[in-house]
This record gives C-alpha cells, sequence and structure tokens, in this order.
C-alpha cells in the first residue's frame, strides 16, 4: 500500500457532486495518490451528479446548508479493499465525533440517531444530509427522560434502545410504531402510552 495523504481544509467549500472525480484531491489541493480530503459546507448535489439511481429515479437530491465532506480517493485497488476502507473511514469518523462531542451515533436505514448525554435528548437525523428531522427527551429519571444518556442500538423490528451512565444505570426501550409526518422538531419527553 501506498503513502496515505491527508488534508483538511480550513476554509468552507460547498459540494455539488462534481467533485467525485477522478484527481479531485490533486487538481485541488496539490495531494497525488492515495489520498482523503475532509472540508464543512454547503451541499447541494443535483440531478447532473446524482451517482444513486435510486435515489436520482426518486428525484431525492441531497441538500445541506452545512455538511461534513469526506472524498478519498485510492489508486490501483481491488473495488472490495475500497469499500472496506470506505467502512473503516466511516467508524472511525464516527467515533472521531463521538469522543469530541461526547455524545453517541446509530445508524438506521435512512436515519441516524446521536444521543446526546449533554443535552439529555435523542437526535433523529437524515443520514445522507444530517439535517435535524426531530429530537426527543429531556433531562430527568422518569420514562422518556434522560440522564446521560450513554448507548443507543436499534433492533431488526426498529425499536431503539438506549442506556443511561452515572445514576441513570437504566436501559430504555422506544418501540417502533412505523413512520409518520413530523409535527414538530423538538418532541420533549415521549411519555409512554397507558
Amino acid at each position: 500500500m501506498s503513502a496515505f495523504a491527508i488534508h483538511i481544509a480550513s476554509e468552507p467549500r460547498e459540494y455539488s457532486g462534481a467533485e467525485l472525480r477522478s484527481h479531485f484531491a490533486y487538481t485541488t489541493y496539490g495531494l497525488l495518490g492515495d489520498s482523503g480530503v475532509a472540508f464543512v459546507g454547503r451541499c447541494s448535489v443535483g440531478e447532473a451528479h446524482m451517482v444513486d439511481v435510486e435515489d436520482l429515479r426518486a428525484r431525492d437530491f441531497i441538500k445541506s446548508d452545512r455538511m461534513l465532506h469526506f472524498i478519498v480517493e485510492h489508486f490501483e485497488e481491488r473495488l472490495t479493499t475500497m469499500v472496506l476502507r470506505q467502512r473503516l473511514l466511516a467508524r472511525l469518523a464516527a467515533e472521531r465525533l463521538e469522543s469530541l462531542s461526547g455524545a453517541r451515533l446509530m445508524v438506521r436505514g435512512d436515519d441516524l440517531y446521536l444521543g446526546d448525554g449533554k443535552n439529555q435528548k435523542i437526535y433523529v437525523l437524515e443520514r445522507e444530509s444530517l439535517q435535524i428531522l426531530t429530537t426527543f427527551g429531556d433531562g430527568g429519571r422518569q420514562p422518556g427522560q434522560f440522564f446521560a444518556v450513554h448507548s443507543i442500538a436499534t433492533d431488526s423490528k426498529g425499536n431503539l434502545f438506549t442506556t443511561e451512565t452515572y445514576e441513570g444505570r437504566r436501559l430504555q426501550k422506544f418501540v417502533y410504531k412505523g413512520l409518520g409526518p413530523v409535527t414538530k422538531l423538538d418532541q420533549g419527553t415521549v411519555w409512554p402510552a397507558k
């Protein structure tokens, strides 16, 4: 394996999808060969640059006012090796974000669940754009409230599980009831049905 160069841009940069091309890192940042580039900026991927055919057919274009972007280029490697490296990078990035923020991340389908122990809530984000769809929870020891939410997981039925540290020391289960419209951004405490 050859050397791997990394560049983390200090200035914001808009992402349009045109950046997914050979030698982007070289032509933009002077990195020749295997490399990884990270930058923050607006995202607006239109029809001309959509790669995911399913999203293109659904006209589900990718947009966000602010997004963290990674572009990794590998040369002379098999596709399976590149996919494994991509997954490793995503996991390492998630671990680093978790360590910096104290939050926990969980991906399920098109949604990303972020357990925020500091603000005592769960964020539900759209996985591609990282747009917040809704939040729920509040500080406390009652059902649906959190005291230092620490871990988050889902099962095959879509149920969400959280654990808490400090004196919370408990597991909570949030039962999947299907999809519906989001009526407000912050759901507050989601009390159990009687």
